[in-house]
């Protein structure tokens, strides 16, 4: 079959291309290297014999890497995304029991503080006029401060229609804490005086100085506090 292929047919590069079919070969009687492998390949199969073409440029060639280093890349990132997102998807799957109800928290926020050379806020409901006055008349501020007394350690009482300011000291859990500041105070001639209270639960006794009837004069009274005791007083409306 090969001597009859060699004799027959010529080798002619121009004559075929790698998609020439069997039967134009065979009716050119002239083609390539390739078109004579596949002609004996279909005589012996017309024959009923298993037949095949080996590459033998191909057999002897090095095997290609499995893929290169980019294709690695790319499937060790893809690996990271995926077990990072079975990380976080486990955990919501398998946690399917109730869950307790966070306890609420409570805050608790000081009244309006009062800076130095500003004027108080207005009262609720009232407007900015020009009759509206900062600070009563002297004569009802001293009938205030003389009903207030020295010697009481709870909050004073402040008439209704008066504004007054108070300076917060500090604020304590102890009531213990809260009365040797309290001591300390008024060893400094500072008009000091303890509010209980609740907060969070819990019993809060408030340091506090005052009252006073102008905003300057809280003013004064938190510097004074600061340059003494080195607290960083909070000013506020009182009651």
């Amino acid at each position: 079959l090969m001597r009859r292929i060699y004799r027959d047919f010529d080798f002619d590069p121009a004559s075929t291309t790698v998609s020439t079919p069997l039967a134009e070969v065979l009716e050119k009687r002239r083609g390539v290297c390739q078109d004579f492998a596949h002609l004996a390949i279909g005589c012996v199969r017309s024959l009923g014999l298993a037949a095949r073409a080996y590459n033998r440029a191909a057999i002897n060639r090095e095997p290609e890497p499995w893929m290169d280093r980019a294709q690695l890349k790319y499937r060790i990132v893809g690996a990271l995304v995926l077990v990072s997102l079975a990380l976080i998807a486990v955990p919501l799957l398998l946690d399917l029991g109730p869950r307790e109800a966070a306890e609420p928290v409570r805050l608790s926020f000081p009244e309006h503080p009062v800076i130095a050379g500003q004027s108080p806020p207005l009262p609720h409901g009232e407007s900015d006029s020009a009759d509206w006055q900062e600070t009563p008349p002297p004569a009802l501020v001293e009938q205030v401060r003389e009903s207030l007394g020295e010697d009481e350690a709870g909050p004073p009482e402040v008439p209704q229609g008066v504004d007054a300011w108070v300076v917060q000291a500090a604020s304590f859990e102890s009531a213990a804490s809260a009365q040797e500041l309290l001591g300390r105070l008024k060893a400094a001639d500072f008009p000091a005086f303890i509010e209980t209270g609740r907060a969070g639960g819990k019993d809060t006794h408030r340091v506090r100085i005052g009252p006073v009837f102008a905003a300057d004069e809280a003013a004064q009274l938190k510097q004074r506090l600061g340059s003494r005791f080195k607290l960083d007083g909070l000013v506020m409306k009182f009651p």
